[in-house]
Protein backbone atom coordinates (compact mmCIF):
# COMPACT_ATOMS: atom_id res chain seq x y z
CA UNK A 1 0.00 0.00 0.00
CA UNK A 2 2.91 2.34 0.75
CA UNK A 3 4.36 1.78 -2.72
CA UNK A 4 0.95 2.51 -4.32
CA UNK A 5 0.67 5.77 -2.35
CA UNK A 6 4.20 6.76 -3.40
CA UNK A 7 3.41 6.12 -7.08
CA UNK A 8 0.13 8.03 -6.78
CA UNK A 9 1.94 10.96 -5.17
CA UNK A 10 4.51 11.02 -7.97
CA UNK A 11 1.82 10.92 -10.62
CA UNK A 12 -0.11 13.62 -8.85
CA UNK A 13 2.77 16.04 -9.31
CA UNK A 14 2.80 15.58 -13.08
CA UNK A 15 1.17 18.46 -15.01
CA UNK A 16 -2.11 17.60 -16.67
CA UNK A 17 -2.23 17.86 -20.47
CA UNK A 18 -4.59 20.83 -20.21
CA UNK A 19 -2.07 22.72 -18.07
CA UNK A 20 0.40 23.24 -20.92
CA UNK A 21 1.17 26.87 -21.66
CA UNK A 22 -0.43 27.88 -24.94
CA UNK A 23 1.12 30.33 -27.39
CA UNK A 24 -0.51 33.73 -27.06
CA UNK A 25 0.94 36.32 -29.44
CA UNK A 26 1.16 39.79 -27.97
CA UNK A 27 -1.10 42.29 -29.72
CA UNK A 28 0.64 45.26 -28.05
CA UNK A 29 4.33 45.49 -27.32
CA UNK A 30 5.59 47.54 -24.41
CA UNK A 31 8.78 48.67 -26.15
CA UNK A 32 10.12 49.08 -29.65
CA UNK A 33 11.85 45.88 -30.79
CA UNK A 34 15.59 46.29 -31.21
CA UNK A 35 17.34 45.63 -34.49
CA UNK A 36 18.76 42.45 -32.90
CA UNK A 37 15.26 41.26 -31.96
CA UNK A 38 13.97 41.89 -35.48
CA UNK A 39 16.92 40.08 -37.04
CA UNK A 40 16.45 37.11 -34.69
CA UNK A 41 12.72 36.91 -35.51
CA UNK A 42 13.41 36.99 -39.24
CA UNK A 43 16.24 34.44 -39.00
CA UNK A 44 14.17 32.06 -36.85
CA UNK A 45 11.22 32.21 -39.24
CA UNK A 46 13.39 31.73 -42.31
CA UNK A 47 15.17 28.75 -40.72
CA UNK A 48 11.95 26.80 -40.05
CA UNK A 49 11.10 24.27 -42.76
CA UNK A 50 7.99 25.28 -44.69
CA UNK A 51 5.21 22.71 -44.83
CA UNK A 52 4.45 21.48 -48.32
CA UNK A 53 0.87 22.44 -49.19
CA UNK A 54 -1.04 21.42 -52.28
CA UNK A 55 -1.31 24.43 -54.62
CA UNK A 56 -4.52 23.10 -56.16
CA UNK A 57 -6.25 22.89 -52.78
CA UNK A 58 -5.05 26.37 -51.89
CA UNK A 59 -6.48 27.72 -55.14
CA UNK A 60 -9.86 26.10 -54.44
CA UNK A 61 -9.87 27.64 -50.96
CA UNK A 62 -9.06 31.05 -52.44
CA UNK A 63 -11.87 30.69 -54.98
CA UNK A 64 -14.39 29.95 -52.20
CA UNK A 65 -13.52 33.23 -50.49
CA UNK A 66 -13.78 35.12 -53.79
CA UNK A 67 -17.18 33.57 -54.47
CA UNK A 68 -18.33 34.80 -51.06
CA UNK A 69 -17.06 38.30 -51.90
CA UNK A 70 -19.39 38.31 -54.91
CA UNK A 71 -22.44 37.07 -52.99
CA UNK A 72 -23.38 40.33 -51.27
CA UNK A 73 -24.40 41.26 -47.73
CA UNK A 74 -22.61 40.01 -44.65
CA UNK A 75 -21.59 36.86 -46.51
CA UNK A 76 -19.33 39.04 -48.64
CA UNK A 77 -17.91 40.84 -45.61
CA UNK A 78 -17.04 37.56 -43.90
CA UNK A 79 -15.65 36.13 -47.13
CA UNK A 80 -13.45 39.19 -47.64
CA UNK A 81 -12.20 39.04 -44.03
CA UNK A 82 -11.35 35.35 -44.51
CA UNK A 83 -9.68 36.09 -47.85
CA UNK A 84 -7.37 38.65 -46.20
CA UNK A 85 -6.60 36.20 -43.38
CA UNK A 86 -5.82 33.50 -45.97
CA UNK A 87 -3.42 35.72 -47.96
CA UNK A 88 -1.62 36.92 -44.83
CA UNK A 89 -1.12 33.36 -43.55
CA UNK A 90 0.42 32.36 -46.86
CA UNK A 91 2.89 35.19 -46.63
CA UNK A 92 4.04 37.63 -43.96
CA UNK A 93 1.98 36.95 -40.82
CA UNK A 94 3.64 35.25 -37.85
CA UNK A 95 2.69 31.54 -37.70
CA UNK A 96 0.24 30.41 -34.99
CA UNK A 97 -1.43 33.82 -34.87
CA UNK A 98 -5.00 33.11 -33.66
CA UNK A 99 -7.60 32.97 -36.43
CA UNK A 100 -9.16 35.08 -37.69
CA UNK A 101 -6.42 37.67 -37.45
CA UNK A 102 -8.85 40.48 -38.37
CA UNK A 103 -12.00 41.44 -36.48
CA UNK A 104 -15.53 42.59 -37.36
CA UNK A 105 -17.72 44.27 -34.75
CA UNK A 106 -21.13 43.04 -35.87
CA UNK A 107 -22.98 45.01 -33.16
CA UNK A 108 -21.39 48.37 -33.89
CA UNK A 109 -20.23 48.36 -37.53
CA UNK A 110 -20.45 45.07 -39.46
CA UNK A 111 -18.90 46.67 -42.55
CA UNK A 112 -15.61 47.58 -40.89
CA UNK A 113 -12.67 45.16 -40.73
CA UNK A 114 -9.77 45.94 -38.40
CA UNK A 115 -6.69 44.31 -36.95
CA UNK A 116 -3.05 44.65 -35.95
CA UNK A 117 -1.27 41.50 -37.02
CA UNK A 118 2.24 40.37 -35.98
CA UNK A 119 4.66 39.81 -38.85
CA UNK A 120 7.56 37.44 -39.39
CA UNK A 121 10.13 40.23 -38.98
CA UNK A 122 8.92 41.15 -35.48
CA UNK A 123 6.98 44.21 -36.68
CA UNK A 124 3.22 44.69 -37.19
CA UNK A 125 0.75 45.55 -39.92
CA UNK A 126 -2.22 47.65 -38.87
CA UNK A 127 -5.28 47.24 -41.10
CA UNK A 128 -8.52 49.23 -41.21
CA UNK A 129 -11.03 48.62 -44.04
CA UNK A 130 -14.51 50.04 -44.61
CA UNK A 131 -16.51 48.10 -47.18
CA UNK A 132 -19.97 48.05 -48.72
CA UNK A 133 -21.76 44.92 -49.89
CA UNK A 134 -25.28 45.34 -51.19
CA UNK A 135 -27.32 42.16 -51.44
CA UNK A 136 -27.07 40.86 -54.06
CA UNK A 137 -23.85 42.44 -55.24
CA UNK A 138 -20.12 42.15 -54.88
CA UNK A 139 -18.14 43.72 -52.06
CA UNK A 140 -16.43 47.09 -52.62
CA UNK A 141 -13.68 48.67 -50.52
CA UNK A 142 -14.45 52.34 -49.83
CA UNK A 143 -11.82 53.20 -47.23
CA UNK A 144 -8.53 51.48 -46.48
CA UNK A 145 -5.53 52.01 -44.23
CA UNK A 146 -2.44 49.81 -44.12
CA UNK A 147 0.26 50.83 -41.63
CA UNK A 148 3.59 49.03 -41.27
CA UNK A 149 4.51 49.49 -37.60
CA UNK A 150 7.77 49.17 -35.73
CA UNK A 151 6.23 49.17 -32.26
CA UNK A 152 3.24 50.22 -30.20
CA UNK A 153 3.99 53.95 -29.88
CA UNK A 154 2.16 56.60 -31.89
CA UNK A 155 5.35 57.40 -33.82
CA UNK A 156 6.57 53.81 -34.18
CA UNK A 157 5.46 53.27 -37.76
CA UNK A 158 7.39 53.15 -41.03
CA UNK A 159 4.88 53.74 -43.83
CA UNK A 160 1.14 54.08 -44.21
CA UNK A 161 -1.26 53.88 -47.13
CA UNK A 162 -4.58 55.69 -46.90
CA UNK A 163 -7.31 55.18 -49.49
CA UNK A 164 -10.38 57.39 -49.36
CA UNK A 165 -12.75 56.02 -51.95
CA UNK A 166 -13.06 55.61 -55.73
CA UNK A 167 -10.98 58.08 -57.69
CA UNK A 168 -8.67 58.80 -54.77
CA UNK A 169 -5.00 58.92 -55.74
CA UNK A 170 -2.29 59.70 -53.24
CA UNK A 171 1.25 58.55 -52.37
CA UNK A 172 2.10 56.68 -49.19
CA UNK A 173 2.97 58.47 -45.97
CA UNK A 174 6.38 57.89 -44.43
CA UNK A 175 7.25 58.46 -40.81
CA UNK A 176 9.02 61.81 -40.49
CA UNK A 177 9.80 61.48 -36.79
CA UNK A 178 13.54 62.37 -36.45
CA UNK A 179 13.97 60.16 -33.37
CA UNK A 180 12.72 57.13 -35.29
CA UNK A 181 15.09 57.72 -38.21
CA UNK A 182 17.97 58.25 -35.78
CA UNK A 183 17.40 54.69 -34.49
CA UNK A 184 17.33 53.29 -38.03
CA UNK A 185 20.32 54.89 -39.69
CA UNK A 186 20.90 53.65 -43.20
CA UNK A 187 17.28 52.67 -43.83
CA UNK A 188 15.96 53.94 -47.16
CA UNK A 189 12.53 53.51 -48.70
CA UNK A 190 11.53 53.81 -52.33
CA UNK A 191 9.45 56.73 -53.51
CA UNK A 192 6.08 55.48 -54.73
CA UNK A 193 3.86 57.39 -57.12
CA UNK A 194 0.18 57.84 -56.28
CA UNK A 195 -2.12 55.02 -57.32
CA UNK A 196 -5.91 54.72 -57.27
CA UNK A 197 -6.03 51.84 -54.80
CA UNK A 198 -3.44 50.11 -52.65
CA UNK A 199 -4.65 46.57 -52.04
CA UNK A 200 -3.45 44.17 -49.37
CA UNK A 201 -1.89 42.07 -52.14
CA UNK A 202 0.26 45.04 -53.16
CA UNK A 203 1.24 45.80 -49.56
CA UNK A 204 2.28 42.15 -49.09
CA UNK A 205 4.49 42.40 -52.18
CA UNK A 206 6.18 45.54 -50.83
CA UNK A 207 6.88 43.86 -47.49
CA UNK A 208 8.07 40.56 -48.99
CA UNK A 209 9.91 41.67 -52.13
CA UNK A 210 11.34 45.10 -51.30
CA UNK A 211 14.92 44.48 -50.07
CA UNK A 212 14.52 47.28 -47.54
CA UNK A 213 11.95 45.19 -45.63
CA UNK A 214 12.31 41.60 -46.94
CA UNK A 215 9.73 40.13 -44.54
CA UNK A 216 9.99 36.29 -44.65
CA UNK A 217 6.94 34.42 -46.00
CA UNK A 218 5.37 31.19 -44.77
CA UNK A 219 5.05 29.58 -48.22
CA UNK A 220 7.38 29.44 -51.19
CA UNK A 221 7.13 32.40 -53.53
CA UNK A 222 5.85 30.39 -56.48
CA UNK A 223 2.86 29.36 -54.34
CA UNK A 224 1.81 32.68 -52.82
CA UNK A 225 2.67 34.74 -55.90
CA UNK A 226 0.24 32.72 -58.03
CA UNK A 227 -2.56 33.12 -55.48
CA UNK A 228 -1.99 36.85 -54.98
CA UNK A 229 -2.16 37.35 -58.75
CA UNK A 230 -5.38 35.33 -58.95
CA UNK A 231 -6.97 37.42 -56.20
CA UNK A 232 -5.83 40.70 -57.78
CA UNK A 233 -7.13 39.66 -61.20
CA UNK A 234 -10.53 38.71 -59.77
CA UNK A 235 -11.05 42.13 -58.20
CA UNK A 236 -9.89 43.95 -61.34
CA UNK A 237 -12.31 41.97 -63.50
CA UNK A 238 -15.17 42.33 -61.04
CA UNK A 239 -14.76 46.12 -61.04
CA UNK A 240 -15.04 46.19 -64.84
CA UNK A 241 -18.50 44.54 -64.84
Amino acid sequence: MGMIRWIAAKLGRQPAPTERAEYEPSEVVSATPSDEDLQEAATTTAAKPRPRRDAGKLQKELDRYLADCAFGGLTSVLGFRDLLDFLLRLTVIRPHTPAPCLAINFDRDPYRIIGRVPLNDGRFLGIVLAVTAREPGRLTVWRAKFQYEDGSGADEWIFRYDYHGPGDSRPPHYNLNPAWWARHKGLRVDTHTPRPRQSLEQVIRILAENPVFAVPCNEDREVWDMLLKRSERWFVLSRSH
